[in-house]
């Protein structure tokens, strides 16, 4: 579904992403794993078209995406979540959901002033697919709250949510779990599975290495902007130069 071919990308004499290459397969959950630096989130901007590469190509659909605009990449079917928070702390969790699925609901002016049948069919259909969203994510109970008033981990699961709501072919998740405890992480270990089981092929950052290794069929390990591993958790679990770049040095994983 996704390939990214020998990609590099510098910032004048930094070279962050050195001649990567590496597949995504539909209905799989990939783990993107390395150090502070290594270059992950600078893969998922060149993939989503927030960066362009310097060298290299990205494919979505055998359709090279690598020079696209971003809103057009969105479009085609790619949505992500962002280290920092993207939700609108000021709106309940329903309505950072709706405003997720803006670009779904397909009205003109006139319709909308008037709201006539195509418009209030549009939203009948984004009132079912909202519902869906937050029952999906946990928070359906939680849906008059504002967001600013929920704890860090009813955050990540609502970034998720934003992300997932217009229906992507393919979910990346930058550190989902960044900022939560080990019995919240495995709520999203959970909602992930969810997801991927609904038929969302998923890619993945995450530092927490429990995380990683239960919900990923499959780990790159990147190093200095380079891959140094590829393969099922069981064998990155074991691999050296893993080990010594990202593990500090010991396997601890279970």
């Amino acid at each position: 579904m996704l390939k990214v071919e020998n990609i590099t990308k510098k910032f004048g004499g930094l070279t962050a992403v050195n001649n990567v290459s590496f597949k995504l397969n539909k209905g799989e959950i990939l783990g993107l794993i390395g150090p502070n630096g290594s270059g992950k989130t600078t893969i998922f901007n060149l993939i989503t078209s927030f960066l362009k590469p310097t060298s290299g190509k990205v494919k979505f659909n055998d359709e090279d995406i690598s020079h696209m605009s971003s809103h057009k990449v969105s479009n085609r079917g790619i949505s992500r979540t962002f280290q920092i928070t993207s939700i609108l702390m000021d709106l309940t969790i329903e309505e950072n959901i709706r405003a997720g699925l803006f670009k779904t609901i397909k009205t003109n002016f006139i319709q909308d002033i008037f709201q006539n049948k195509t418009y209030k069919k549009q939203e009948e259909k984004a009132d079912v697919r909202v519902k869906e969203v937050l029952k999906t994510i946990g928070l359906y109970d939680k849906k008059n709250l504002l967001a600013r008033n929920i704890p860090p981990v009813d955050q990540r699961k609502l970034m998720i949510g934003i992300a997932i709501a217009k229906e992507p072919q393919i979910l990346m998740l930058d550190e989902p779990a960044a900022g939560t405890s080990k019995e919240e992480q495995k709520e999203l270990v959970d909602i992930i599975r969810k997801l991927s089981q609904l038929g969302i092929t998923i890619l993945v950052i995450e530092h927490h290495m429990d995380v990683i290794m239960n919900v990923c069929d499959r780990i790159i390990a990147l190093n200095f902007g380079k891959k140094i591993a590829e393969g099922l958790p069981e064998e990155i679990q074991k691999d050296k130069d893993v080990i010594e770049a990202y593990l500090g040095g010991e396997s601890n994983v279970s």
